[in-house]
Parts: C-alpha cells; sequence; structure tokens
C-alpha cells in the first residue's frame, strides 16, 4: 500500500473512526446476554481467520527474539486490554474510562522517551496536550453541560483497571514498533490474534454458556455485529493500524486515538439521540489542532533511535 502526502494519514484515521463506533455493536451484543470475553473470543477468531484469507503466508520469525515479542503484543494489545477495559466498565463510568483511555498517547510517548532518550519536539507536546484537553471535553461534556458531578465519581477498583489497560496499550505500541517494520502488516496482525485466542481461551472455557451461543445464532443483528467487530474492526483496522506505524511512526499514529471518544459521541447521538452539546464541538476542535499540530511536526526519527539501540 503506497500512499504519499496526507493520504499516509488515512489508514490511521479510518481506523479510529471505526474503533470509536465499535461500542455500539458491543453494547448491543453485551444487551443480548453475551459475556464480554466470548465476544472478544470470536472477534479474535474471526479476525484470525480472515487474515489468513487475505495472506495465506508465513513468514519466517527470529524464535530466539521476536516471537515472545509477538507473545507480548498478543497480551498487551489484545487479550489483556480487552479484558481490563471491560472489567474496568463494570466497576467504573464510561466517563471515567473515556477520559482514562485518551491518555494513552501522551503515556505512549513518555515510554518512548523512557526507552529511546527521544526527546520530543514542543509542538509534538503541544499537539497532544491540546488534542487531550479536547478528548477531555468530549467525554466530559455531558457532566459539564448538566452539572451532574456524579458522572465524575472516582472509583479507585474500576479506575485502576483502566490506567493498567492503557499501559498494556502503550506497551502494545512501544512493541510493535519495534518489530513491525521487519514483517509485514498482515502477518503482525495475524500473529497478534493467534496469541490473543491462546491466551483468552481458558477465560473463554470457563465462562462461556449455553445461552451465549444462543444469543449469538438466533438474532440476526447480534451475528451481524460480531462479524462486524471481528472482520472489520479487528482484522482490517488492526492490519491498516500496524501499517501505520510502519509508516508515519509511532507518535503520529497514536494521536489519532483522540478521535475516538469524538466518534463515540456522534454515533451515541445518532443512536440514542443525545444532544450534541457545545461542550463537545469545542472538544472536537481542539482534538482536530492537536491532530493537525502532530501531524505537521518533524519527521519522526523514533524508527531511526530504534535501529541504533536494537540488537
Amino acid at each position: 500500500m503506497m500512499l504519499t502526502k496526507g493520504m499516509k494519514y488515512i489508514p490511521a484515521l479510518f481506523t479510529a473512526i471505526v474503533w470509536g463506533s465499535t461500542f455500539v455493536a458491543s453494547k448491543h451484543i453485551i444487551t443480548h446476554g453475551v459475556e464480554p470475553c466470548v465476544i472478544m473470543f470470536i472477534r479474535f477468531v474471526l479476525a484470525y481467520i480472515s487474515l489468513w484469507c487475505i495472506y495465506p503466508r508465513y513468514e519466517s520469525i527470529k524464535w530466539n527474539k521476536d516471537e515472545l515479542k509477538f507473545l507480548l503484543v498478543g497480551l498487551s494489545g489484545g487479550s489483556l486490554y480487552f479484558l481490563f477495559e471491560y472489567h474496568a466498565l463494570q466497576h467504573t463510568t464510561a466517563t471515567n474510562v473515556g477520559l482514562l483511555t485518551s491518555s494513552v498517547p501522551i503515556v505512549g510517548t513518555t515510554l518512548q522517551y523512557i526507552v529511546y532518550r527521544q526527546r520530543p519536539g514542543r509542538r509534538h507536546i503541544t499537539g497532544l496536550l491540546v488534542a487531550f484537553i479536547g478528548a477531555a471535553l468530549v467525554v466530559l461534556s455531558p457532566a459539564l453541560q448538566s452539572g451532574d458531578v456524579s458522572l465524575l465519581t472516582i472509583n479507585i477498583l474500576g479506575d485502576s483497571l483502566c490506567i493498567v489497560s492503557v499501559m498494556l496499550w502503550s506497551v502494545y505500541s512501544l512493541i510493535l514498533d519495534r518489530i513491525s517494520d521487519r514483517y509485514s502488516p498482515f502477518f503482525v496482525s495475524r500473529r497478534l490474534f493467534f496469541y490473543a485466542i491462546i491466551t483468552i481461551l481458558p477465560i473463554v472455557l470457563y465462562y462461556i454458556s449455553e445461552e451465549d451461543i444462543k444469543s449469538l445464532t438466533k438474532d440476526y443483528s447480534c451475528a451481524v455485529s460480531v462479524l462486524y467487530l471481528g472482520v472489520v474492526a479487528s482484522a482490517t483496522c488492526m492490519w491498516l493500524w500496524n501499517w501505520s506505524f510502519n509508516n508515519i511512526g509511532l507518535s503520529k499514529t497514536n494521536v489519532f486515538l483522540y478521535l475516538m471518544p469524538l466518534v463515540s459521541l456522534i454515533t451515541a447521538t445518532l443512536y440514542d439521540t443525545s444532544e450534541f452539546t457545545i461542550w463537545a464541538t469545542m472538544g472536537a476542535v481542539l482534538i482536530f489542532i492537536g491532530i493537525v499540530l502532530n501531524t505537521q511536526n518533524r519527521a519522526e526519527t523514533s524508527r531511526n533511535v530504534r535501529n541504533r539501540t536494537e540488537s
């Protein structure tokens, strides 16, 4: 896939939009009584099969160093990440989860600096902070509009689980940045889902029930939602996300995650006829300003730093 200039950001943009809208499909399936871990397992399996159909090739792996990294990628960006995020939603508000998740680009950039000793530029830092403020306004817009402080209640357990999921995704990004240029995005994505399936299987076998199967098979819309999550949101988007890591770099790819709360709000507005407030509008403007500041930043040098530090 060869894209030039601004078009090289389209894969990350498309992925962020799709990921931001997946809550509707997930919520629809969960309301039918399907366990979250079962949804995740089927999603991973569908993604793995889809990627094999699209790219039926096996690439040679350096078993002494890269296979462990693929395992860590599958854990941090697959099974463990989703498990912590779903359990966080069960113990804290969606508002808190959305706000904490919005810190992923900042945490990722911080880890990148710690590992690579690469100091981010002023424009990059400014862009991250502006976009984060924008994302916070979008996530907090219902509370800001209504003045209902109960939406901002701190739950130590749930918020802590969400922070762990943020750290896991940041670790996933960092590891992926070290191996993505040695393998095709298709193969990297497929390997991720392979280890995600293996590591979540014991949990699924413990929780799955006959009711889960009935719910998935008797409702047409439920089956379509699962297909959307597996084929589009997982297989297609994870491949595009990994492609973006190769072509625009870790920091510039992660900054598009700031679009997710905005897309979620827009989708919720269409789905639940919620009000799109002035706070959300201001947040949207700040998100786009922050993304522009980052994508117009100097070419990312992390790959050069990585090449010098990799053994």
